[in-house]
């Protein structure tokens, strides 16, 4: 008797497993949050799964800041990679080495994002595609001398992700059963003398973590530590001293990029592209004092070495972009950036855009197109 209901048990969690993952397929979809493009929320697999797909996952810069999303880099190289982009338009260069292909580009920016940051979404909004090619494009924010309060937060969830609990949480979670019953009861259960309930404090060191509020990649923006501790906030976010000091250390930097690079590589995804981070000028200068505008030049300085570093370790492609713009000169360079220094023009995301194909085209051979995605 006790061997039939020991089987039962067994038999009502596996189809409870294979239900909770078939509703789960169904409404993921539905709650992406609205940080990301419109365009990218309203995609289905249908539509491109027989599509040759480039996930481009960033900050502002991918996103587009104060851009329609025709002017975002990535829809412009979906028209220059060929027929097929949410703007429906023609290819807009006949020059490349892949005429005509039959490709989708994803824009996966978010204003305001992080490596560490991107490295905690990274399944949702790239791995689930099951990419070809995937474009890595972050540290404007993460050297960003401007302290936000959670990213401290955020550096040692992904640093306690290689602790026993969190490997043990990390296997748990492939079972939807199991995250399914872990998140009711940590809605649910009690808070007695301010512990958390135990599904809760179980899976702290993976919790899914947000974008949080914030200026959106404003340079020079700080918010100043307040209450006990806060002079050891600077020690805990990396930094050297007192701050300022970037939203993310330069370790914790290092770490997230090769994580990403890591994952996307094991999901079966054959092509790696990693960018520098573009220049800042103009009204970021003006708006930072000498000494300030010259710490944060170096450290992206160090922050570009790092994706180099990287780029070569994880056998990525290196797509230097920060030099590629920075070979244009003053005068060629103002009419990339926005008003505020940092963000780019419609002018700036085409070529932008025209880099990463470049990259491609030298890259990529015929045979390659053709390779199956993650």
């Amino acid at each position: 008797m006790r061997t039939i209901l020991v089987l039962l048990l067994l038999a009502a969690c596996v189809a409870a497993e294979l239900l909770l993952r078939a509703y789960h397929a169904r409404t993921a979809r539905q709650r992406l949050p609205v940080d990301l493009r419109a365009e990218t929320r309203s995609l289905t697999w249908d539509a491109i799964k027989n599509k040759y797909r480039v996930v481009c996952l960033g900050d502002s810069i991918t996103y587009g800041e104060d851009l329609h999303y025709a002017e975002t880099y990535p829809a412009v190289l979906a028209d220059m990679l060929g027929p097929f982009a949410p703007s429906g338009r023609a290819p807009a260069r006949t020059g490349s080495k892949h005429p005509g292909l039959d490709a989708v580009v994803i824009n996966s920016g978010m204003r305001g994002d992080t490596a560490v940051e991107g490295l905690a979404r990274l399944e949702r909004d790239v791995l689930w595609y099951r990419p070809h090619v995937v474009v890595i494009a972050f540290g404007l924010n993460d050297g960003n001398l401007g302290y936000w309060p959670l990213d401290p937060d955020r550096e040692r969830v992904m640093l306690a992700e290689t602790s026993l609990r969190a490997r043990v949480v990390s296997w748990l979670n492939y079972s939807h059963l199991w995250r399914t019953v872990s998140a009711r009861l940590g809605r649910t259960a009690p808070r007695r003398r301010g512990r958390l309930p135990w599904p809760a404090w179980l899976s702290k060191a993976v919790r899914p973590v947000g974008t949080g509020a914030g200026p959106n990649g404003a340079l020079g923006r700080q918010v100043e530590p307040s209450g006990p501790g806060a002079g050891n906030v600077s020690a805990a976010a990396g930094g050297r001293g007192k701050g300022p000091w970037p939203r993310v250390s330069s370790r914790g930097f290092e770490i997230a990029l090769t994580r990403m690079a890591a994952r996307v590589r094991q999901a079966g995804c054959p092509t790696v592209l990693m960018l520098t981070t573009t220049p800042i000028a103009g009204t970021a200068q003006a708006e930072l004092d000498t000494q300030r505008f010259e710490a944060q030049t170096q450290l992206y300085a160090e922050y570009n070495r790092i994706i180099t570093q990287v780029a070569a370790c994880s056998g990525s492609r290196l797509v230097d972009v920060h030099a590629l713009f920075e070979q244009r000169g003053p005068q060629g360079l103002a009419p990339l950036l926005a008003e505020d220094g940092v963000h780019l023009t419609p002018a700036g995301e085409r070529l932008l855009a025209e880099c990463v194909l470049h990259a491609l085209d030298r890259w990529q051979s015929a045979g390659d197109v053709q390779r199956k995605g993650c």
